[in-house]
Formats: C-alpha cells, sequence, structure tokens
C-alpha cells in the first residue's frame, strides 16, 4: 500500500527521542505499507472532512502498565527491605546491646537513606541508560526496529 507522510508529521517525528516510540512508529508503518488493503490496517480511523486522509493511533497502554508495574516493584523492595530489618533485628541488637526497637528505630532511616545514596550515584553515573543500551545491543528484535527505522527516516528524507 502506498503511504503519504506529510511534512508536520517528519517533523513532528524528528522533535521525539522516545526510541521505543520512535521504533512503535516504524513498526506501524512497515504494517501500512504491508496492508493490502485498508480493512487490514489495526486503529485506523478517517479524519472528518477529509476523503483520503487516516490517523492511526498507537497503543502504548502496556509500557505505561509496565511502567507502573515497575514503580510498585521498586516500592514493594523497600517493605521487603524493612520487614527483613524486623526480622534479624532480634539477632543483631543483642549482640550491639540495644534493644529490638531501637535497632529498628535507627536501622531502618539509616538504611534507606543509604539505598537512595546509592540510587542517586547510580542515577548521576547514568546506569539505567548504560543498561537499556547494552540490552538494545544484544536483542536481536531491538536490532532489526533500529534498522527498520534507519530505513523509514532515510525514505522520509529522500520524500524532502
Amino acid at each position: 500500500m502506498e503511504v503519504k507522510i506529510d511534512k508536520s508529521f517528519q517533523k513532528e517525528t524528528r522533535k521525539i527521542k522516545d526510541k521505543l516510540l520512535l521504533n512503535k512508529i516504524a513498526i506501524v508503518i512497515s504494517e501500512v505499507q504491508k496492508a493490502e488493503n485498508i480493512n487490514q490496517i489495526k486503529n485506523l480511523k478517517k479524519l472528518k472532512g477529509s476523503s483520503e486522509n487516516y490517523r492511526i493511533k498507537i497503543n502504548m497502554k502496556l509500557f505505561k502498565l509496565k511502567y507502573k508495574f515497575d514503580l510498585g516493584t521498586s516500592f514493594l523492595s523497600i517493605i521487603n527491605f524493612i520487614l527483613l530489618v524486623i526480622a534479624v533485628s532480634g539477632q543483631i541488637a543483642p549482640i550491639i546491646g540495644i534493644s529490638n526497637k531501637i535497632f529498628v528505630l535507627i536501622f531502618t532511616p539509616i538504611a534507606i537513606i543509604g539505598m537512595f545514596l546509592f540510587g542517586h550515584f547510580m542515577d548521576k553515573m547514568k546506569a539505567a541508560q548504560h543498561y537499556e543500551k547494552e540490552a538494545i545491543k544484544r536483542s536481536d528484535v531491538w536490532r532489526e526496529h533500529i534498522e527498520q527505522t534507519k530505513r523509514i527516516e532515510y525514505k522520509l528524507d529522500k520524500m524532502k
């Protein structure tokens, strides 16, 4: 199927820095090109007032849900750590010579502050970005999407 992309779309997609969204756009364009007719295109909606212009909604719900799940998991790991401190306080507190309550009240905030400082350090070192780059290098799917994105960008530049 022939795909016509207007200049405003080209201009807007160049502003997008989110690689995941760019890859999703590349996949959708590829699916449209492979389609034999309009009925085979998912999430297609005709624009009002036009007989030949359409829009395609890109569904990012799964990625939003995963992000929320990851945030919840982070919170649960902190709760799990606090429960661990409470569980071991009975063995460690007598060795130090303080009561269990005092041990929990002192050690828990210190440990949480330590985790925060470690997270701050990892953020400054851009650990998440380095992890993502390494994961992308090792993924066949990502490599395929990156190549597809490059081909689409090449075609967009050629259309100018």
